[in-house]
Protein backbone atom coordinates (compact mmCIF):
# COMPACT_ATOMS: atom_id res chain seq x y z
CA UNK A 1 0.00 0.00 0.00
CA UNK A 2 3.41 1.80 0.27
CA UNK A 3 2.77 2.89 -3.20
CA UNK A 4 -0.89 3.94 -3.38
CA UNK A 5 -0.09 5.68 -0.30
CA UNK A 6 2.79 8.27 -2.15
CA UNK A 7 0.28 8.17 -4.89
CA UNK A 8 -2.43 9.80 -3.04
CA UNK A 9 -0.43 11.80 -1.39
CA UNK A 10 0.52 13.15 -4.83
CA UNK A 11 -2.98 13.68 -5.51
CA UNK A 12 -3.86 15.83 -2.43
CA UNK A 13 -0.87 18.08 -3.24
CA UNK A 14 0.01 18.24 -6.97
CA UNK A 15 -1.70 18.80 -10.11
CA UNK A 16 -1.20 15.13 -11.10
CA UNK A 17 -2.46 12.60 -10.63
CA UNK A 18 -6.20 13.87 -11.05
CA UNK A 19 -9.54 13.35 -11.85
CA UNK A 20 -9.36 10.98 -14.39
CA UNK A 21 -6.63 8.95 -13.13
CA UNK A 22 -8.74 8.53 -10.17
CA UNK A 23 -11.56 7.60 -12.08
CA UNK A 24 -9.59 5.01 -13.91
CA UNK A 25 -8.16 3.28 -10.61
CA UNK A 26 -11.50 3.05 -9.23
CA UNK A 27 -12.51 1.62 -12.31
CA UNK A 28 -9.84 -0.53 -12.37
CA UNK A 29 -10.73 -1.88 -9.35
CA UNK A 30 -14.26 -2.28 -10.25
CA UNK A 31 -13.03 -4.29 -12.93
CA UNK A 32 -10.72 -6.44 -10.16
CA UNK A 33 -14.00 -6.98 -8.08
CA UNK A 34 -16.29 -8.14 -11.07
CA UNK A 35 -13.21 -10.99 -11.98
CA UNK A 36 -12.88 -11.47 -8.26
CA UNK A 37 -17.04 -12.17 -8.01
CA UNK A 38 -16.54 -14.52 -11.45
CA UNK A 39 -13.41 -16.28 -10.14
CA UNK A 40 -15.18 -17.29 -6.60
CA UNK A 41 -18.52 -17.96 -8.27
CA UNK A 42 -16.67 -20.35 -10.50
CA UNK A 43 -15.19 -21.82 -8.03
CA UNK A 44 -18.49 -22.47 -5.87
CA UNK A 45 -20.22 -24.11 -9.13
CA UNK A 46 -21.30 -21.54 -11.36
CA UNK A 47 -21.54 -22.95 -14.82
CA UNK A 48 -18.48 -21.44 -17.06
CA UNK A 49 -19.78 -20.16 -20.14
CA UNK A 50 -20.58 -16.39 -19.84
CA UNK A 51 -19.03 -16.26 -16.39
CA UNK A 52 -15.69 -17.21 -17.46
CA UNK A 53 -16.08 -14.93 -20.53
CA UNK A 54 -16.98 -11.97 -18.17
CA UNK A 55 -13.97 -12.74 -16.16
CA UNK A 56 -11.79 -12.49 -19.26
CA UNK A 57 -13.11 -9.37 -20.06
CA UNK A 58 -12.97 -8.04 -16.77
CA UNK A 59 -9.00 -8.54 -16.32
CA UNK A 60 -9.00 -7.37 -19.63
CA UNK A 61 -10.56 -4.17 -19.06
CA UNK A 62 -9.05 -3.84 -15.82
CA UNK A 63 -5.41 -4.11 -17.47
CA UNK A 64 -6.77 -1.29 -19.57
CA UNK A 65 -8.04 0.89 -17.39
CA UNK A 66 -4.47 0.81 -15.24
CA UNK A 67 -2.96 1.72 -18.49
CA UNK A 68 -4.81 4.64 -18.46
CA UNK A 69 -4.20 5.74 -14.80
CA UNK A 70 -1.14 6.61 -16.46
CA UNK A 71 -1.77 7.97 -19.78
CA UNK A 72 -4.21 10.61 -18.17
CA UNK A 73 -1.00 11.52 -16.34
CA UNK A 74 1.10 11.95 -18.80
CA UNK A 75 -1.94 13.49 -21.41
CA UNK A 76 -2.76 16.21 -18.96
CA UNK A 77 1.22 16.91 -17.98
CA UNK A 78 1.42 18.01 -21.96
CA UNK A 79 -1.30 20.46 -21.26
CA UNK A 80 0.28 21.90 -18.29
CA UNK A 81 3.36 22.97 -20.37
CA UNK A 82 1.24 24.32 -22.61
CA UNK A 83 1.56 21.79 -25.66
CA UNK A 84 -1.38 22.69 -27.54
CA UNK A 85 -3.50 21.31 -29.60
CA UNK A 86 -2.36 17.92 -29.65
CA UNK A 87 -2.09 17.75 -25.65
CA UNK A 88 -5.65 18.73 -25.44
CA UNK A 89 -6.97 16.06 -27.59
CA UNK A 90 -4.92 13.56 -26.00
CA UNK A 91 -6.23 15.14 -22.67
CA UNK A 92 -10.12 14.31 -23.62
CA UNK A 93 -9.44 11.31 -25.30
CA UNK A 94 -7.99 9.38 -22.27
CA UNK A 95 -11.00 10.34 -20.14
CA UNK A 96 -13.35 8.90 -23.41
CA UNK A 97 -11.59 6.08 -23.25
CA UNK A 98 -12.44 5.16 -19.45
CA UNK A 99 -15.88 6.24 -19.92
CA UNK A 100 -16.22 3.81 -22.98
CA UNK A 101 -14.49 1.02 -21.34
CA UNK A 102 -16.17 1.24 -18.14
CA UNK A 103 -19.60 1.19 -20.14
CA UNK A 104 -18.75 -1.44 -21.89
CA UNK A 105 -18.11 -3.35 -19.12
CA UNK A 106 -21.26 -2.27 -17.45
CA UNK A 107 -23.18 -3.46 -20.60
CA UNK A 108 -21.96 -7.03 -20.45
CA UNK A 109 -22.40 -7.72 -16.52
CA UNK A 110 -25.90 -9.43 -16.81
CA UNK A 111 -25.04 -12.97 -16.60
CA UNK A 112 -22.46 -12.72 -14.16
CA UNK A 113 -24.97 -10.55 -11.86
CA UNK A 114 -27.89 -13.61 -12.50
CA UNK A 115 -25.47 -16.44 -11.45
CA UNK A 116 -22.84 -14.71 -8.67
CA UNK A 117 -22.88 -16.77 -5.36
CA UNK A 118 -23.99 -15.26 -2.71
CA UNK A 119 -21.53 -14.54 -0.70
CA UNK A 120 -19.48 -12.52 -3.27
CA UNK A 121 -22.53 -10.63 -4.44
CA UNK A 122 -21.43 -7.12 -2.76
CA UNK A 123 -18.15 -7.17 -4.40
CA UNK A 124 -19.82 -7.36 -7.20
CA UNK A 125 -22.32 -4.69 -6.30
CA UNK A 126 -19.07 -2.43 -5.45
CA UNK A 127 -17.28 -3.31 -8.43
CA UNK A 128 -20.13 -2.44 -10.47
CA UNK A 129 -20.41 1.08 -8.60
CA UNK A 130 -17.14 1.70 -9.32
CA UNK A 131 -17.29 1.43 -12.44
CA UNK A 132 -20.21 3.56 -12.48
CA UNK A 133 -17.82 6.18 -10.94
CA UNK A 134 -14.90 5.76 -13.63
CA UNK A 135 -17.67 6.22 -16.51
CA UNK A 136 -19.07 9.81 -14.78
CA UNK A 137 -15.77 10.58 -14.01
CA UNK A 138 -14.34 9.98 -17.98
CA UNK A 139 -17.83 11.69 -19.08
CA UNK A 140 -17.43 14.89 -16.83
CA UNK A 141 -13.39 15.77 -17.95
CA UNK A 142 -14.22 14.70 -21.62
CA UNK A 143 -17.04 17.15 -21.92
CA UNK A 144 -15.01 20.09 -20.31
CA UNK A 145 -11.70 19.19 -22.28
CA UNK A 146 -13.68 19.31 -25.30
CA UNK A 147 -14.93 22.57 -24.50
CA UNK A 148 -11.02 23.85 -24.50
CA UNK A 149 -10.99 23.01 -28.35
CA UNK A 150 -13.81 24.95 -29.26
CA UNK A 151 -15.13 24.07 -32.88
CA UNK A 152 -11.74 22.42 -33.78
CA UNK A 153 -12.51 19.87 -36.53
CA UNK A 154 -9.56 17.62 -35.43
CA UNK A 155 -12.01 17.44 -32.04
CA UNK A 156 -15.41 15.73 -34.18
CA UNK A 157 -14.17 12.41 -33.78
CA UNK A 158 -13.87 12.49 -30.02
CA UNK A 159 -17.28 14.67 -30.15
CA UNK A 160 -19.07 12.08 -31.83
CA UNK A 161 -18.03 9.13 -29.11
CA UNK A 162 -18.84 11.13 -26.63
CA UNK A 163 -22.21 12.36 -27.59
CA UNK A 164 -22.97 8.71 -28.77
CA UNK A 165 -21.75 7.16 -24.97
CA UNK A 166 -23.84 10.39 -23.26
CA UNK A 167 -27.07 9.24 -25.30
CA UNK A 168 -26.37 5.10 -24.76
CA UNK A 169 -25.39 6.13 -20.54
CA UNK A 170 -28.89 8.38 -20.88
CA UNK A 171 -31.20 5.43 -21.78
Amino acid sequence: MNDLDVWLDDMAGAALPGGVAAGALAGAMGAALIAKAGRVSLRRGTPEGAVADMVAIADSGRRELMRLVQADVDAYRKVLHKQGLTAWLAATGVPLQVAEISHKLLGQLDRLCQECWPGIAVDLEIGIDLLKVARAAGLIAARDNLSYLESRPEADGLRRRLEALAEEVET
